[in-house]
């Protein structure tokens, strides 16, 4: 996000440096800076830094409307192959499906043109204003109205049911006859029937080479062409990929999912019906993007229940007033709020405070079965890991375990409470932990094999890298961005010379003592345990700051880690002492 927002400043810095050149350019895209740039030029000081902000404010909402298209040739492609199995079967029915309403105009006007080149579509092209209804998620009706050409030949989307003419919304035709004022279609799977209309009259229409994936809830055809897009999520996804009776095609850009995986990962992602987003315009989006380093912080924390209650807050009063036809309302925090039971903004209100309190329950849940975790690695997970019981000197790694485990629960915990909206039992969320933890370390394998290659370093820091990734995934929930790999990857890289130093530092310490033997706060177990006991601390640390912890915040890391460690051998040596005691008194009983 920082790194995109340098790279904004410095094109903006660019153009106005260049303007002279740029100007023709900027005023082909409906936008006119002549004014600004001249006032640029006289500010002095802060001035000049008020104008260029006016510039990027100018810049920012002109780039809404001439964004780049990534699935240009996509697309191209996408219309060839539909066109060609569309001829090999004229007596079937063909669709194009794209997600986003300028992707299926985009193919719609591609379908036309190569239409016209075959001689399907003829004669002259009538253009209407065509209507059609939105419904947001309050249940209030928008009417979008459009002008669209059709002509004899053409493909035509019903998109409203009408008993008086028989066709429902989702209905498709060939157009048979037209003039400015009627329309005849001959609709598909009607055994021959046409309709004659005034689009005046029922203005519900659309081309129906190509529809977006929400007009085409009602649809039904033999073969479907569909545009993939990052932008979709699993619901949709589904209502595209079951329009058909014989096939589907699915034909994605590169830009879009630069790895094959990635379609799957996107198209099954599960989106919440509201988002903050969906109910800002441009500029109500650039308002609150202005200041966008002061909320760098906050916009990385927020969760998908607080975008939900966001949205309400923003919209929810009008559109749900629109709908019940009466301000009443009730007091929350000095604002008048609608108090509508069973509604929208109650489910939502209510789903917001389920995921606020979701942490505090997670946290409650995980310390509550800490000990039952640690019980289970020290009885029967060890030993699965490593073939053998552990002894007293591996409570280093017991500990750990036990910690791994219990932080793997708790995002099973997590994520079972937002998938069902419900607190799960505590035996579902083990038997799942259990079953995941024994996969764990083929896991971590791969994971740092792939990291390892990807990023050109040692087997040692891959290994560090993978047991990072899986930790930061653990108590995020979430899955791991590119820049979140990154930040592992630092602190692997850090941890690869720390775990020599720490082994010296207990090597010189031992050596001072002058204890030949190998004591607990040199073995291999607790210098691990030390290592991760700081590592869990910057990890925490390097989460919230961006940065990993130097000078005092560092030192101070070091010493608590340094100061549980001490402990836990301390307690290790006592339960060896102990050991050796019974070992020798039950030696002496048996020579008496």
């Amino acid at each position: 996000y920082e790194q995109w927002r340098e790279i904004r400043s410095d094109a903006v810095e660019i153009i106005i440096k260049r303007f002279d050149s740029n100007e023709a350019e900027l005023k082909e895209k409906g936008l006119d800076l002549r004014p600004l740039i001249d006032e640029w030029k006289e500010a002095r000081g802060e001035k000049k830094a008020d104008v260029v902000e006016k510039i990027e404010d100018s810049l920012w909402k002109m780039s809404y409307t001439n964004l780049v298209d990534t699935r240009v040739e996509t697309k191209k492609s996408l219309v060839q192959v539909w066109a060609r199995d569309r001829a090999k079967t004229p007596g079937e029915s063909h669709l194009m499906l794209a997600y986003t309403k300028k992707d299926a105009c985009s193919l719609n006007e591609s379908a036309r043109a190569l239409m016209r080149e075959q001689g399907v579509i003829t004669g002259k092209d009538f253009a209407f204003k065509t209507h059609q209804i939105n419904k947001d998620d309050f249940g209030a009706e928008t009417i979008t109205v459009e002008n669209k050409s059709f002509a004899k030949g053409d493909r035509l989307l019903f998109m409203r049911n009408d008993n008086g003419l028989n066709v429902k919304n989702g209905s498709l035709g060939d157009v048979v006859a037209i003039t400015k004022r009627k329309i005849t279609v001959l609709l598909d799977d009607s055994g021959g029937r046409t309709v004659s209309f005034a689009p005046k009259l029922y203005p519900f229409i659309d081309n129906g080479w190509a529809t977006n994936i929400h007009k085409a809830q009602g649809v039904t055809v033999d073969h479907v062409k569909k545009l993939g897009s990052f932008e979709e999520y699993r619901n949709l996804a589904y209502v595209a990929m079951s329009r058909h009776r014989h096939s589907i095609e699915v034909y994605v850009s590169n830009l879009d999912f630069w790895r094959k995986e990635k379609i799957i990962d996107r198209l099954s992602r599960i989106q919440e019906k509201l988002s903050g987003v969906d109910y800002l315009n441009s500029d109500q989006i650039n308002d609150r993007l202005k200041d966008d380093a002061k909320i760098l912080w906050h916009e990385k924390k927020l969760q998908q229940g607080r975008d939900l209650w966001n949205a309400i807050r923003i919209t929810g009063r009008s559109a749900v007033a629109q709908i019940k036809g009466d301000h009443g309302g009730v007091e929350l925090d000095g604002e008048s709020v609608l108090d509508l039971r069973d509604s929208e903004e109650k489910r939502s209100s209510e789903m917001f405070k389920f995921r606020e309190a979701l942490p505090k329950e997670r946290a409650v849940f995980e310390e509550k079965y800490w000990d039952k975790y640690r019980d289970a690695c020290e009885y029967f997970e060890f030993k699965g890991r490593f073939g053998r019981y552990p002894t007293t000197e591996d409570k280093g790694t017991v500990q750990l375990m036990g910690e791994e485990l219990t932080r793997l629960a708790g995002r099973l915990y997590q994520e079972k409470a937002l998938e069902n909206g419900v607190l799960p039992k505590l035996a579902d969320v083990t038997k799942l932990a259990y079953k995941e933890f024994a996969l764990r370390p083929d896991m971590e394998k791969l994971l740092a094999e792939r990291v390892a290659v990807e990023h050109g370093v040692s087997a040692q820091v891959g290994a560090l890298m993978a047991n990072l990734m899986i930790t930061q995934e653990d108590v995020s929930g979430q899955k791991l961005t590119k820049s979140d790999e990154t930040k592992c990857l630092d602190l692997a890289k850090f941890a690869e010379g720390r775990m020599t130093e720490i082994t010296r530092e207990n090597g010189n310490q031992n050596s001072v003592g002058g204890d030949s033997g190998k004591s607990p706060d040199t073995s291999p177990n607790l210098t691990t345990y030390r290592l991760t006991r700081e590592l869990t601390q910057m990890q925490a640390h390097q989460n919230h700051h961006g940065t990993l912890p130097t000078g005092e915040s560092l030192l101070k890391i070091q010493e608590q880690a340094r100061v549980e460690t001490q402990k836990l051998s301390e307690k290790i040596l006592a339960e060896q002492t102990v050991q050796l005691q019974r070992d020798r008194n039950m030696r002496q009983g048996m020579r008496m």
